[in-house]
């Protein structure tokens, strides 16, 4: 596959997770487009478009993380007819049919020959008038966006389906509410960030171990002295040894044998320990596939700020960056904790330039948590905006991006077999 810097500059892409009953992620979905235009607009710059949905969607290091997780691309006549999506695994994809009503007969057999090969198809945006009832028998999964229709309609849809040997998803599932509704009708993928909203984790209190974990994060932002936080830190014996065990592991690329919290924040300094922390607050020993789908977004978030933020003031290792990490993680902890985001932010003792950037989306990491929300829902006007606030080049955002989904990836990977 290439590399980010061989692709267009000028097109765009998102990853969106999808979740199955028991709220684990299963798949990302993969959204592009041109960055000035609808990609299926540019018919003529198929093989482009092609181009860049492979390297974005499949890059060798995307693969290896992926474990049993596919990605769902969006493909049409144009990207098939290409040659391009010979080059995707079969056993890692989903290819997601758009304007599949304008197949032509062809068509339809170069898809029976893309299943015949091992490839498993999606429809998009299921309408029944518009989907001829013969394309059901060689889909795997149909896609239903719930935004586009009534839940009476809805409902009736899936009564039509039901029977069928095929898998349902739910498009842009939003809401607690949207989950539990879609849910009840049956469906067996939902897609969209309803997991992320606050009183998606209602009914579940803070434990003793997130308790001393703010405690500890609010001694640090007070610069208390290593006695102290190893006064904190023996409230909580498991923490300590998961803590010990988080850093010296894979993902943080140190090996070093470490004895005691003194020499934990020698050897790696506080700001990460803070960091580490703050992803310790959204894990716990009976973290289900949301509370996994939660810390995995916000350490994503945390990863591109981070990144992006250098770009902005051109310094490495500055404080800025370390507010930029700690934006991206705390800015889903009322979801984590059940709690406002205006009581809980003081209470960890952030400063003000993290409360403002989180809470009124103001100064330069105001406006990248913007950019990282504009990205999660695939609004890329709004990522163009944003990025163009602060003159980062598309191509950048997208290259980060990609860096932070594995980065979030890998991070979840090894802090789940640690816990």
């Amino acid at each position: 596959m290439g590399h980010m810097e061989d692709l267009p500059k000028d097109y765009l892409f998102a990853y969106q997770p999808i979740l199955d009953r028991q709220h684990r992620t299963v798949a990302l979905a993969l959204l592009h487009r041109h960055s000035v235009s609808d990609y299926a607009a540019c018919n003529e710059d198929s093989v482009a478009t092609a181009r860049v949905v492979v390297n974005a969607g499949m890059s060798p290091e995307l693969v290896e993380l992926l474990g049993d997780r596919k990605v769902f691309i969006n493909v049409d006549a144009y990207f098939l007819m290409s040659g391009m999506a010979s080059m995707l695994p079969a056993e890692k994809v989903v290819l997601e049919l758009v304007h599949y009503n304008q197949l032509t007969e062809e068509m339809k057999a170069l898809c029976r020959a893309f299943k015949h090969m091992g490839y498993s198809f999606a429809l998009d945006d299921y309408v029944p008038s518009d989907t001829p009832s013969a394309l059901l028998d060689d889909v795997d999964i149909v896609k239903l966006d719930i935004r586009a229709m009534s839940r009476e309609k809805l409902a009736e849809i899936v009564g039509t389906l039901r029977g069928r040997p095929i898998s349902l998803l739910a498009e842009k599932v939003e809401s607690q509410e949207d989950f539990d509704y879609c849910h009840g009708l049956g469906f067996d993928l939902f897609q969209g960030y309803y997991f992320a909203r606050p009183t998606a984790l209602k009914g579940r209190r803070t434990d003793a171990r997130q308790a001393n974990i703010l405690n500890i994060l609010a001694h640090l932002d007070q610069d208390a002295g290593d006695k102290e936080i190893g006064e904190a830190l023996k409230q909580s014996p498991d923490l300590t040894l998961h803590l010990l065990r988080l850093v010296t592991s894979v993902a943080f690329g140190s090996r070093s044998q470490i004895g005691s919290m003194r020499e934990a924040l020698s050897l790696f300094g506080r700001d990460k320990l803070r960091n580490w922390l703050q992803m310790l607050l959204f894990m716990s020993g009976e973290m289900g596939g949301m509370e996994w789908a939660l810390f995995e977004l916000a350490a994503k978030r945390g990863h591109m700020i981070e990144s992006l933020v250098r770009d902005v003031t051109h310094q490495m290792g500055s404080q800025r960056q370390d507010r930029g990490y700690m934006v991206g993680m705390l800015s889903l902890v009322d979801v984590l904790l059940d709690t406002p985001l205006r009581k809980v932010l003081p209470q960890i003792g952030v400063v003000e330039e993290i409360q403002q950037a989180i809470l009124e989306k103001s100064g330069v990491l105001g406006t990248l948590l913007t950019l990282c929300e504009a990205l999660e829902t695939a609004d890329f006007d709004a990522v163009i905006e944003a990025a163009g606030k602060y003159h980062i080049p598309l191509a950048r955002v997208m290259e980060v991006q990609r860096e932070a989904t594995l980065w979030a990836t890998a991070i979840a990977a090894d802090s789940a077999d640690l816990i």
